[in-house]
């Protein structure tokens, strides 16, 4: 895994990187834009089937599964929601 994405409890810093890293990349757009805070659904380009490649993307890449009762639209609207529920889902692991 790189630096930062472990399940050793990465720094928000690393996480958040990482999580922008994957949804920029199925958005096909810079990292950056996803890092100000925009709203992935404001994204041209975004579409339900994204939002399920980036969920995939983030399991593999992080090694977490998360709780379907997280993947609602409000939890997934942002980079900092979706570092929420990565975050939920390294402590319920055992």
């Amino acid at each position: 895994a790189p630096p930062g994405a472990g399940a050793d409890g990465a720094a928000p810093a690393g996480l958040r990187a990482a999580v922008a890293e994957e949804a920029a990349a199925v958005l096909r757009v810079p990292a950056e834009r996803v890092l100000g805070g925009a709203a992935l659904n404001a994204i041209p380009g975004f579409s339900s089937f994204r939002m399920v490649e980036i969920v995939e993307r983030l399991e593999d890449r992080l090694d977490v599964s998360f709780d379907a009762d997280d993947l609602v639209p409000e939890n997934l609207h942002d980079i900092d929601s979706l570092c929420r529920i990565v975050r939920r889902a390294r402590q319920e692991q055992p």
